[in-house]
């Protein structure tokens, strides 16, 4: 494959978004490939994981669940992420988050938050940590390729795609190369959410970086929500994915991904898919 076009230290030195006076402002890597000044599917999530994270509580509470509706692609302008308690319990919190830009929202997740507590299940067969079943994590050094979407840069310059040890077919680690907001590190959920966008494209990346090639497109694909399940904070910087995808005939299609981390199973994501012919998708390539 082609050398990277950007140095590991120049990404790694920066970030997603910016923050000022309570709105999160986009640099470049937080660029979209479907429409001209949008704002890329994992940026948006990313932010909503944020929001339903750093909510208040009165004590200590872990996102267990994020389903997120994709709405429109946000704009490349400074968005708010305003957040709202559904429901507050004792062990059970329901917590709301959009993205809005000048009043209007372009996107809205909400997050079932667990009271955390130490329990210890070690003893239990589902509470046993496995190894993932597709290797260790990779190694920091010798980044990946990652065939250009869109002229100039964008999201994917930031993210770090690699295959398995097997080079299996369906599966592929992911690692998220920079801050998604200056100044403030990266939470297992964000990390978490962010890459997990990615789920429906993982059989093809995988397939073109075993063949070391793209492959020709016959149809475009763009995920308008997601929904994340974890039972245990992501550890490490890298994520793996091994995803299921469907195509279904009427332009609809469908995505399940099993996530794991260095030590093994976190959860599960799930996609819906919008398919659209090539000449219906306005790529800015």
């Amino acid at each position: 494959m082609p050398e990277r076009a950007d140095s590991a230290a120049a990404i790694e030195d920066r970030s997603i978004f910016t923050f000022n006076a309570e709105r999160l402002i986009p640099t470049a890597l937080a660029r979209g490939p479907w429409y001209p000044n949008s704002q890329h599917g994992s940026a948006m999530l990313g932010l909503l994981a944020r929001a339903v994270e750093n909510h208040a509580s009165e004590r200590p509470m872990q996102v267990v669940r994020l389903v997120a509706d994709l709405k429109r692609a946000a704009p490349m302008q400074a968005v708010t992420t305003p957040t709202r308690c559904l429901q507050s319990g004792k062990n059970v919190e329901l917590v709301e988050a959009d993205i809005e830009v000048d009043g209007a929202v372009f996107a809205t997740a909400r997050a079932l938050r667990i009271r955390v507590a130490d329990i210890d299940v070690s003893h239990h067969e589902n509470g046993q940590m496995t190894a993932p079943p597709y290797g260790p994590a990779p190694a920091r050094e010798g980044y990946s390729q990652l065939m250009p979407l869109v002229e100039g840069e964008a999201f994917h310059h930031a993210v770090d795609i690699r295959a398995t040890r097997e080079y299996a077919e369906r599966a592929l680690w992911f690692r998220l190369r920079c801050p998604m907001v200056a100044g403030e590190r990266v939470s297992p959920l964000v990390r978490t959410a962010a890459l997990a966008d990615w789920s429906y494209s993982v059989p093809t990346i995988a397939r073109e970086i075993r063949l070391g090639e793209m492959l020709p497109r016959t149809v475009a694909t763009i995920n308008p929500d997601a929904a994340i399940h974890v039972h245990r904070p992501l550890v490490g910087e890298w994520m793996c994915m091994d995803a299921d995808v469907h195509y279904g005939p009427h332009g609809a299609g469908s995505a399940n991904a099993r996530l794991y981390d260095e030590r093994g199973s976190i959860g599960h994501t799930s996609q819906s898919i919008l398919i659209r012919e090539l000449a219906e998708q306005p790529l800015h390539v």
